[in-house]
């Protein structure tokens, strides 16, 4: 249970629409009571909005970031935190990292060869297919060392098993596979490095990323498309893995490792670091921090 002392004269909002962000912003001018607001993936309208609602509602979150009161706005993530800053200078902010999912409980699949994957909806936005066109890069050598695959289902724009040294894991529709989260996260768990192929520039640049926290969660090293997002997260966390600007980066990173499987172990020792950082009790401690300093 999340337990953070405040005081009478605070209100903490958990989350809000964007109307409300106005709304609350022009409410806080008028009464004395300090305000603190986390801010989730309605940040993500600010550079990449679809369809009248959404950009109404970056319209109302840049009008909201934009005025001057004293109500404190939370990033989830010091990477947002970096971006939504230097966008918006003259408003104040703070952050926290999101505490992470618990896999301990999590039955974990091992394999015989070192597996490459990625994991979660594998779609056109993020270059899912790309997978295959590493595997026609892997020489036939590495390809009797290693696993390629995917796991988790497609959104439509992306096809399943047209390549050989693919395999695919909960395979499926998004509109009509239901993948149980226990079955998802043991084949997820079967992935000693994950791949990352999304080249997605500015569009997730003020979203938190789920897949990030779970490779820090589970302790996996990422091999990625170096992204402004990505780019951040290298630089605070250090070495995590590989950052990549070619899928040829990518099927050399994928040859170090399997000749060197140390920097699997230096890659898990940094990611542990880290994983600390995000634990519930910093979350807890950090927020706790914000709200009576």
């Amino acid at each position: 249970m999340l337990s953070v002392k405040t005081k009478k004269s605070e209100v903490l909002f958990l989350s809000l629409t964007p109307l409300q962000y106005w709304l609350v912003n022009f409410i806080s001018k008028a009464i004395k009571v300090k305000t603190y607001v986390i801010m989730h993936g309605e940040l993500g309208y600010l550079n990449h909005a679809e369809g009248r609602g959404q950009k109404l509602g970056a319209k109302f979150i840049d009008a909201t970031l934009k005025s001057k009161s004293d109500v404190e706005f939370i990033a989830i993530s010091s990477t947002i935190f970096d971006r939504i800053s230097s966008k918006y200078p003259t408003r104040k902010f703070s952050y926290i990292e999101h505490p992470l999912q618990d896999f301990s409980g999590i039955n974990k699949i091992k394999n015989d060869k070192l597996t490459f994957g990625s994991f979660g909806i594998q779609s056109k936005e993020k270059n899912s297919c790309q997978i295959y066109k590493l595997a026609e890069l892997v020489e036939n050598k590495f390809h009797s060392r290693l696993n390629l695959i995917t796991v988790g289902v497609s959104n439509g724009t992306f096809d399943y098993d047209l390549s050989d040294n693919v395999k695919h894991f909960c395979k499926g529709h998004i509109k009509s596979s239901l993948i149980e989260k226990e079955t998802f996260f043991e084949n997820v768990s079967q992935i000693d490095v994950f791949l990352l192929f999304s080249q997605g520039g500015d569009k997730y640049d003020l979203v938190s990323s789920g897949v990030f926290a779970d490779c820090i969660a589970m302790q996996k090293p990422i091999i990625g498309m170096r992204t402004p997002m990505l780019s951040r997260c290298f630089e605070l966390y250090g070495e995590i893995g590989v950052l990549c600007d070619s899928l040829d980066d990518m099927k050399n990173a994928i040859y170090n490792i399997c000749q060197d499987e140390e920097l699997l172990k230096k890659y898990a020792y940094n990611l542990q670091e880290i994983k600390n950082d995000f634990s519930f009790d910093s979350y807890v401690k950090k927020l706790d921090g914000i709200m009576n300093k």
